[in-house]
C-alpha cells in the first residue's frame, strides 16, 4: 500500500488473502481504516469473508495508537488490530514517553473493553534512532500491563546493521520476560539488509517476522516473503517453508507482479532479482563483484488515499504548487477521495485541479 502510491481494490486484496491462506501465512494486515472510509469498508468485508470461509489466517486492520483510529475497527468487531507508535527522539518531542504510553493505554483499553479476546500487535517505529531505555520501558508496559500479543520492533529507517538489530531484539525480550507477548521483527531494506536483519532478529529470539511479496512497502520496502523464508530455512529455522506450496507461491508472486506492472508500469522482476530473476540460473565467472549502494533522500511523492497533510505539503513544494494552510485539510480529503475513485495515486495535473483558486 505504501509502495509507489499503490492502491489495491477489494477484489485484489481478497485474491491475495486467498493466496496467503493457501500458503499457511498466519496474519495478514489488509487495510488501514483510519486513512479513509473505503479502507474501513474493505476491512469489514474481508473480515466477514474470511470468517464465512473458515480461514485460519488472521485478518488485521492497521491504525495509529490513538483512540479515534480504532473505534471503527472495534465497531465492526475486528478481532485483530495492529497499532503503531513512534519512539525516536523527534517523535517523542511532542508527547514524551509518558504521553506515548498514555495513548497506548487508552487505545488498548477501548479495544479490550469491547473485544476482550482481540489479538493486538503494537509496533514501536524507528528503533534505529531510538534510545534503548525508551524501547524497553514501553515494551515492559505493553507486555506486562497491556497484554499486547505481539510487540514489533521496526527498523523503520532501514539504517541498522544485523548485530545492532539483534541487540535491540534481545533487550526487548528481557523487558517482556515472564509475559505471554511475542516479539516480532520488521526490517526495512534501504541498505539491502532487510533479510539479514530479519534473520538476526530471529537468531536473537524473535518468534515472528513481518514480510511482503517482493518486499513491497515504504521507500525501498521491507523483507521479502519468499527470500526471508528461504534464508530462515537455510539457517535451520522452521519457518513453515516446507509446508508451503512452491507452485502456489510462484503464482502469488506472478499475480502481484502483474498488478504492480499494470498500476505503476514498474516491473518487480529484473535480471538480478533474488530467487525470481533470470540471473539466478546464470553463471559467468568464478568471482563476484561488489556493487556500490546508497540511500537517497525522497524526491518523488505519490499521493493516494493514504496521504496526510505533511506529505501533501511536500508534494506541492516539489511540484511548485501552492495551497493555503486553511485550504490544506480539504485538499487532502479531496485527494484521498479521488485516489479511491481512480484506484491509483494522482498525477500532478490532477492534484493541481483540486487546489482551490485564490
Amino acid at each position: 500500500m505504501l509502495f509507489h502510491g499503490l492502491v489495491f481494490s477489494l477484489e485484489e486484496r481478497l485474491a491475495m488473502l486467498d493466496f496467503q491462506e493457501a500458503l499457511g501465512i498466519q496474519i495478514s494486515q489488509v487495510a488501514s481504516p483510519f486513512a479513509h472510509q473505503s479502507e474501513q469498508e474493505i476491512l469489514n468485508r474481508l473480515c466477514r469473508l474470511a470468517s464465512e470461509r473458515a480461514y485460519h489466517i488472521r485478518v488485521a486492520g492497521h491504525a495509529r495508537a490513538l483512540k479515534d483510529d480504532v473505534k471503527g475497527m472495534v465497531a465492526i468487531g475486528c478481532q485483530n488490530i495492529h497499532l503503531h507508535t513512534g519512539v525516536n527522539p523527534v517523535m517523542l518531542q511532542r508527547l514524551g514517553v509518558r504521553g506515548v504510553a498514555e495513548n497506548l493505554e487508552e487505545t488498548v483499553r477501548i479495544i479490550r473493553d469491547e473485544l476482550p479476546e482481540a489479538h493486538i500487535k503494537a509496533s514501536m517505529l524507528d528503533i534505529g534512532h531510538s534510545r534503548a531505555h525508551d524501547l524497553t520501558s514501553l515494551a515492559h508496559l505493553m507486555a506486562h500491563e497491556l497484554r499486547i500479543n505481539i510487540i514489533t520492533l521496526p527498523d523503520t529507517s532501514g539504517v541498522m546493521l544485523p548485530f545492532e538489530y539483534a541487540e535491540r531484539i534481545k533487550a526487548c525480550l528481557l523487558a517482556v520476560s515472564g509475559s505471554a507477548s511475542q516479539v516480532s521483527a520488521h526490517c526495512h531494506n534501504d541498505l539491502g539488509l532487510a533479510g539479514a536483519n530479519s534473520l538476526a532478529g530471529v537468531q536473537a529470539g524473535a518468534t515472528a517476522v513481518e514480510v511482503s511479496v517482493f518486499g513491497i512497502g515504504e521507500r525501498n520496502g521491507i523483507a521479502d516473503l519468499a527470500l526471508t523464508v528461504e534464508i530462515l530455512e537455510k539457517a535451520g529455522f522452521d519457518s513453515g517453508w516446507s509446508r508451503m506450496d512452491r507452485n502456489g507461491l510462484s503464482e502469488y508472486y506472478q499475480y502481484v507482479h502483474r498488478l504492480i506492472l499494470e498500476k505503476t508500469g514498474l516491473s518487480m522482476i529484473h535480471y538480478a532479482t533474488p530467487m525470481w530473476g533470470k540471473g539466478v540460473a546464470t553463471m559467468g565467472a568464478g568471482s563476484h563483484g561488489i556493487g556500490e549502494y546508497g540511500v537517497r533522500p525522497s524526491t518523488d511523492f505519490f499521493l493516494n488515499h493514504m496521504c496526510g497533510r505533511s506529505l501533501v505539503k511536500r508534494f506541492l513544494q516539489a511540484h511548485h504548487l501552492s495551497c493555503s494552510d486553511s485550504d490544506l485539510p480539504a485538499l487532502v480529503q479531496q485527494i484521498k477521495n479521488l485516489s479511491v475513485e481512480k484506484q491509483r495515486a494522482l498525477t500532478r495535473a490532477e492534484v493541481e485541479t483540486l487546489i482551490p483558486s485564490n
